[in-house]
């Protein structure tokens, strides 16, 4: 029994170790895979795939060749992070080093004449002595710059050989850079000229060795182009590049290859001479545009000789399309260029076939005044002078010109233009053609004389050749003559949609303007600008609260605020006064905000003529009450009858002439029974025209006709002393010179008011001295007169005297305030000095004129320059003198005497000038009516 139990236990025992062994077999074997699972991958993220971990138990076993140590060691440290040092056994090894690659032999030649510089790595053995044993054979060991660099190692295959290649080429070239590498050599040098360079790079290339590669870097010395030229062109439907200019190898192949695109064959020899001296970089692009822009246009020719480029049109192209091209292939040129274009010689066929030299200028002027010039002048100076002239003649805005240059033209083509603009410039519409046989003009005219006009100046200036065909409008002129004027109803309605716009404002209870209706203000006065001459009433009304007297003294300052205002605006030439009306004319109810609103308000009323005496406000001082004639009519009231008499029925004038119409006689006996209300007012006179026609004749005319209207209204018991006439041409118009209706209109006589002071004491004395006859005895004893009532001592006397005054204004000037009519204050001792030199000629006739630069508008120009010269009048009469004779005129730009352009010459151009006018025989037979008196 206890042996049975015995081996029972053993075989339990037995048993259970068995079991025990296999659990920690398949344990073992867990923990082994675990581990080198966890070392392979931490081995692959950290990159070193080369190494292999292998485990036995505990133990893990690092083998595999390692690229360097360093990456050895990493491989190991890495897996101490995994595993305990102790359980690593490290079996990896370095892989063996590859052999180093052989230095890289190479070797730089330098010679300068006598000069050798060594640079490079060359081999131990057979390198440097090599090397010097070549240059003494060769003469060239004394003066050597060694910089050499030697290695160990054995020379490659294909150095020796290449080496004394490049050692012999050496001594062959006086200048020269040589590289020598293993099988290889690069030579650069300089040779005299282009076939020195095509020898040396043949013997060259003889004498290289077999196996050795030759780069060959051989350069001659361009020759300097001067002048950089080109010449291409297609006639007779042949291209071909008779010369040609580049700058480099690529630009003469680009320029050769524009050349065959247009049509020029190989056959045609074509070459570019390379150089230097080219005028800008683009010279090729320059010209490949110059090609093709003769192969657009079929024909012509493209020339440049530096920067001076010269285009030819194609035969028969018209002068227009030869000026679009020009202006397209400027576009395309390089700024420095200058181009100029020439037209081909016009062509027709002769009598017999044959093609025949026909140069035509063509000139047109339409219905609208727009003027067209079309053909050839003889160089770019004409060109610029016909274009200049024709502006002068019709403006510039006017004139289109498609002028060309021909230089073929006939002699005295350039006269012959001219004289054939000026001629049409006589007419309504018109042509005008230039041919080599003289000068063609036809059209028709508003004048009836301009037939023979124009005929005479052709006459004169182009001889027999000149053609004239011009027919008399007489319908036209007719309708012309009878056109109407500007009204001032307009301005009233005008200033009326400004108030119903926006009222003028004023501080509560006060006649202080409201800021906010500057703005009002200055709209009023930009629209009352354009009313010369007529009369406005300004009414001041309030609403109904307070009392009927306070309200009446509210409105009455507020009127007269608004007429302060306005003058300070500078109106002159409009008449204004102002009345307060209280509450007693309301245009709502007085029961509302809004009624009291509308009822506080100023009113601007257009007067009649004759009613402007009775709305005249008490003034408080001669200052402020306006001008008025020797029987107290207003002189603006008389001027705007006068005016508005002119405009209801026009003054008729003869056609293109300056004599009155018979028709005419009703109207200007109506405007001398309005005058007699105002007898010794001054007003001005003035003609205007519309732009038809040269600047210069419309001047003439509208003076002439100013002068025809100033005598038929002056009458033996109706002198009208103070009455001047003025022809202002076509600078002031009133509608668009563009449209029929709009000349009819501009073609019309004004009369406006003219400043001036109230007499001074001494004035009336001197008047009433000639009233009593004091005098009469000098007066009878003097010299005898001349028909216009002076005489030459008198004559000599009054230009002395205008020269003093003149050289005084043209040594100091008169300034004024900027922009305005003021006079500055430093210039009060320039028109004191100028009245002590009118002391000595009182009574001589000058006219005070005033200039602008060209800065602003035309018509704002004209108007501060009258403004300006009537202040100086009024400046010179404020210190004493009566000046009778004196008028005031504004000249605006139109007579510059400097450059716009500079600060200095508008400085010299806003002046006033002082100029003698001639006495007229009204004038002359006032003074002997006065002397007749004075001695009776």
């Amino acid at each position: 029994m206890r042996l049975r139990a015995i081996l029972f236990a053993t075989i339990a025992f037995a048993a259970a170790g068995v079991a025990a062994w296999r659990v920690a077999e398949e344990a073992t074997i867990r923990l082994e895979r675990q581990t080198a699972a966890d070392v392979s991958t931490a081995l692959a993220a950290a990159g070193q795939t080369w190494a292999q971990a292998e485990t036995d138990g505990l133990r893990v076993t690092l083998s595999g060749a390692a690229p360097d140590e360093t990456s050895r060691v990493k491989v190991v440290e890495i897996t101490r992070a995994v595993v305990s040092r102790r359980r690593i056994l490290d079996q990896t090894t370095v892989a063996a080093l590859a052999p180093l690659p052989p230095p890289p032999f190479a070797l730089e030649l330098l010679r300068n004449e006598g000069d050798v510089s060594l640079i490079g790595l060359v081999p131990e053995s057979g390198g440097r002595e090599v090397i010097r044993a070549a240059l003494g054979a060769g003469g060239l060991a004394e003066h050597v710059t060694d910089m050499l660099e030697t290695a160990a190692e054995p020379a490659p295959d294909g150095w020796q050989a290449a080496l004394g290649y490049g050692l012999s080429a050496l001594s062959d070239l006086p200048r020269a850079k040589i590289s020598v590498a293993p099988g290889e050599v690069k030579v650069a040098a300089v040779a005299e000229s282009d076939d020195a360079r095509r020898e040396l790079e043949s013997r060259l290339r003889r004498g290289a060795p077999e196996g050795v590669r030759l780069a060959l870097e051989i350069g001659a010395p361009r020759p300097v182009i001067t002048p950089f030229a080109f010449d291409f062109a297609i006639d007779a439907g042949r291209a071909h590049l008779d010369r040609c200019s580049a700058d480099t190898d690529t630009a003469a192949t680009a320029i050769i290859a524009a050349a065959r695109s247009a049509g020029a064959g190989d056959d045609a020899g074509m070459t570019c001479a390379v150089g230097l001296g080219s005028p800008t970089p683009d010279w090729a692009a320059a010209m490949v545009a110059g090609i093709e822009t003769v192969k657009t246009m079929g024909g012509g020719r493209f020339v440049a000789s530096d920067i001076a480029a010269t285009l030819t049109g194609a035969p028969g192209m018209a002068p227009e399309a030869l000026n679009s091209t020009i202006a397209d292939l400027r576009s395309r040129l390089p700024g420095v260029f200058q181009l100029s274009s020439v037209a081909a010689p016009q062509m027709v066929a002769g009598d017999d076939g044959q093609p025949v030299y026909a140069p035509e200028f063509h000139a047109s002027l339409g219905p609208d005044g727009k003027v067209s010039l079309v053909g050839p002048v003889g160089d770019a100076a004409s060109r610029e002078a016909v274009v200049s002239y024709a502006a002068a003649l019709f403006s510039k805005a006017r004139v289109n010109g498609e002028l060309v240059i021909d230089p073929d033209v006939p002699a005295g083509w350039s006269a012959r233009v001219l004289a054939a603009i000026e001629g049409l410039s006589a007419l309504k519409e018109g042509t005008a053609d230039v041919t080599k046989d003289g000068v063609h003009l036809a059209g028709r005219s508003l004048d009836r004389d301009a037939a023979h006009t124009v005929g005479d100046l052709l006459a004169a200036k182009v001889g027999p050749g000149a053609i004239s065909q011009i027919t008399f409008d007489a319908n036209a002129a007719s309708a012309a003559s009878n056109a109407t004027r500007f009204r001032p109803e307009i301005c009233a309605a005008q200033v009326d949609a400004i108030l119903d716009a926006e009222q003028i404002g004023f501080e509560r209870g006060s006649a202080a303007i409201a800021p906010e209706s500057l703005g009002v203000i200055g709209a009023i006065a930009d629209v009352l600008r354009g009313c010369g001459g007529a009369d406005f009433e300004i009414g001041g009304h309030t609403d109904s609260q307070g009392s009927p007297e306070a309200n009446r003294r509210l409105s009455e300052t507020r009127a007269q605020a608004v007429l302060a205002a306005l003058r300070e605006q500078d109106l002159p030439q409009v008449g204004l006064v102002a009345r307060g009306y209280g509450a007693e004319d309301p245009v709502a109810d007085n029961r509302t905000d809004t009624g009291r609103a509308r009822n506080r308000r100023i009113e601007f009323t257009l007067l009649a003529p004759e009613s402007l005496g009775e709305s005249l406000a008490p003034a408080p001082s001669s200052s402020e009450a306006p001008a008025t004639g020797a029987t107290g009519v207003a002189v603006g009231a008389c001027a705007a009858h006068a005016s508005d008499l002119a405009a209801t029925t026009p003054i008729v004038f003869e056609p293109g002439a300056s004599a009155l119409a018979d028709e005419s006689a009703p109207v200007l006996a109506a405007i001398t029974d309005a005058l007699r209300a105002c007898p010794d007012a001054a007003i001005d006179v003035g003609g205007h025209t519309d732009s038809q026609g040269s600047e210069e004749g419309n001047l003439r005319l509208s003076q002439s006709r100013a002068e025809a209207v100033l005598a038929a209204l002056r009458k033996p018991d109706l002198p009208l002393p103070n009455l001047v006439a003025h022809g202002y041409g076509e600078a002031d118009p009133i509608a668009d010179n563009g449209t029929e209706e709009g000349r009819a209109r501009n073609r019309r006589i004004e009369f406006v008011p003219v400043a001036r002071p109230q007499p001074t004491p001494d004035d009336e004395s001197a008047r009433a001295a000639a009233a009593s006859g004091s005098g009469d005895e000098e007066a009878d004893a003097g010299p005898e007169t001349t028909a216009a009532g002076s005489t030459p001592a008198a004559d000599a006397a009054a230009t002395a005297c205008v020269a003093k005054v003149q050289s005084r204004l043209e040594t100091d000037g008169i300034a004024f305030e900027p922009g305005a009519a003021e006079i500055a204050a430093a210039s009060q001792p320039v028109i004191a000095a100028i009245a002590d030199e009118l002391r000595a000629c009182p009574d001589i006739a000058i006219e005070i004129g005033g200039h602008t630069d060209s800065q602003g508008s035309e018509s704002g120009n004209t108007r501060l320059s009258q403004s300006r010269a009537e202040a100086v009048l009024a400046a010179l009469r404020t210190s004493g003198l009566g000046l009778p004779n004196a008028t005031a005129r504004g000249h605006g730009e139109s007579q510059p005497i400097a450059d716009n352009d500079t600060a200095d010459g508008r400085t010299r151009n806003r002046r006033i000038a002082v100029t003698l006018l001639p006495a007229t025989p009204a004038a002359a037979t006032q003074d002997d009516s006065e002397d007749h008196n004075g001695s009776q």
